[in-house]
């Protein structure tokens, strides 16, 4: 379970809407619904801990998954479908250079973070970056919610926009127009 704000989960969904990317996109969808099955209120109790800034209780939830050996609904064949535009979180904590750290582990643990000091730094300056477009983009009394789910519900809302006229309000819940928001 990897929890993230929605500029994340916004960049993730327009890569699987990219037509190149039609086979990842048909992967996830086929997956999601298992993978929700399998972290059921995992995945809720994630979101919560999340909207609460309680960190040790976001890993918790992972490390739990992680228990049930629940691998990420992105992985094809062992290979993670969205490696260009993976979350921060995955850049930071694994992911780098094989999928390996993204199965679910041997061990009943949550992955480890790799620590290097400038990463470390970069990332530390991103997170305002990420609040305030999470904020812009879902309003401020929005929480960051598992990158699954979000991607899930954006795709969704993009299936559905077709019917969304140009001037009505974006089903994103910007509050935004739908011509200067997601129809953009």
């Amino acid at each position: 379970i990897i929890v993230t704000t929605e500029g994340e989960s916004l960049a993730v969904a327009r890569f699987l809407a990219d037509p190149d990317h039609r086979e990842a996109r048909a992967a996830f969808a086929a997956a999601y619904p298992s993978w929700r099955a399998a972290v059921g209120d995992l995945a809720d109790f994630a979101a919560i801990a999340a909207r609460s800034s309680n960190l040790d209780a976001v890993v918790e939830a992972m490390t739990e998954a992680a228990r049930r050996k629940v691998p990420c609904a992105f992985l094809i064949d062992g290979a993670c479908s969205i490696y260009p535009a993976r979350p921060n979180v995955c850049r930071k904590a694994h992911a780098l250079d094989s999928p390996d750290p993204c199965q679910a582990p041997v061990e009943q643990r949550a992955p480890e973070v790799l620590y290097f000091l400038p990463i470390e730094q970069f990332m530390t300056n991103l997170v305002p970056l990420n609040v305030a477009m999470h904020r812009a983009l879902r309003g401020a009394a929005a929480a960051a919610e598992p990158l699954c789910d979000a991607v899930h519900r954006l795709l969704e809302d993009e299936r559905r926009g077709a019917a969304v006229g140009r001037n009505e309000p974006c089903p994103c819940g910007s509050g935004a127009k739908y011509k200067r928001c997601c129809g953009a």
